[in-house]
């Protein structure tokens, strides 16, 4: 997000790959997931050292793709996003520490 925001801000351009492929490993286990929940939790306010809060509007999710995605997602698998939302608390209520 920061080299997005700060790109961005330069007036620079991003070009989208469709032909690139990332590998990443997906968390094995719950402690696996509180590390990387824990440094997007940080990463804004760590980026707003740098940007002006008007560089940070792309940071929201906007509401006219948030809400419509939910309801989709709870009819075609409910029990998933219980899950989802279950994990996503659980990994507020035990973040790891910020930078002092």
């Amino acid at each position: 997000m920061f080299m997005y925001s700060m790109n961005k801000k330069l007036g620079g351009k991003f070009h989208a790959s469709r032909d690139s492929v990332i590998y990443i490993r997906a968390p094995q286990s719950f402690r696996d997931q509180i590390g990387p929940s824990s440094r997007f939790q940080f990463q804004k306010d760590e980026i707003a050292e740098y940007l002006d809060v008007e560089d940070l509007r792309d940071y929201a999710i906007p509401v006219r793709a948030f809400i419509p995605a939910v309801i989709a997602e709870s009819m075609a698998h409910p029990l998933a996003l219980l899950w989802y939302v279950g994990i996503f608390i659980m990994t507020r209520l035990k973040r790891q520490k910020g930078k002092i």
